[in-house]
């Protein structure tokens, strides 16, 4: 055969052409469809309520959380069920809780009718105790009294025909 016409050379070539015009089509693909800085992207086993990112280098990182969740402690994503009054079996009287972030149920404060005292024993957490003071009869001209956070009662107002002494925490006659 002469002048060229080999069919086995131009099926040879035919097929050169088909894979280098395939490849090239290949990464042309890859190339425009691997995103940009900044586009969603998913990770397998990833945190469920994650939202992910393409970084600079284009690596699928942990942007933040989806819209009606917070990160915990350990950086995981979980639904908010913080704010939630709640109770618990050991409440001494006179405090409230209230559900953290995971919705467990945590000391917030001592009611208006108490307030948070020390405690006597040594290592023992503080705790709510009753404002109830009553009123010293040997006291004269006292309006109200006030609960310290040392647990004693002291005189907080005095009645207007009497004076509130500082430093002996009495009320002297005017």
């Amino acid at each position: 055969m002469r002048g060229g016409s080999d069919p086995t050379m131009m099926i040879v070539i035919l097929m050169l052409m088909m894979s280098s015009s395939s490849s090239v089509a290949a990464g042309a693909y890859y190339y425009l469809n691997m995103g940009e800085e900044g586009d969603v992207c998913t990770i397998e086993d990833g945190d469920p309520f994650g939202v992910y990112k393409l970084d600079e280098d284009l690596k699928c990182v942990k942007e933040g959380c989806v819209t009606d969740t917070d990160e915990d402690a350990s950086g995981n994503c979980v639904v908010d069920l913080s704010g939630t009054n709640c109770t618990i079996e050991e409440a001494a009287d006179g405090t409230l809780y209230v559900t953290n972030l995971a919705g467990a149920c945590e000391f917030e404060m001592c009611k208006e009718t108490h307030i948070l005292a020390a405690s006597a024993t040594a290592g023992d957490d503080a705790y709510c105790r009753n404002l109830d003071c009553t009123l010293d009869p040997a006291v004269t001209g006292a309006a109200t009294y006030v609960l310290g956070a040392d647990g004693v009662c002291r005189v907080a107002t005095c009645e207007a025909t009497h004076t509130l002494n500082a430093t002996t925490g009495s009320c002297d006659a005017n």
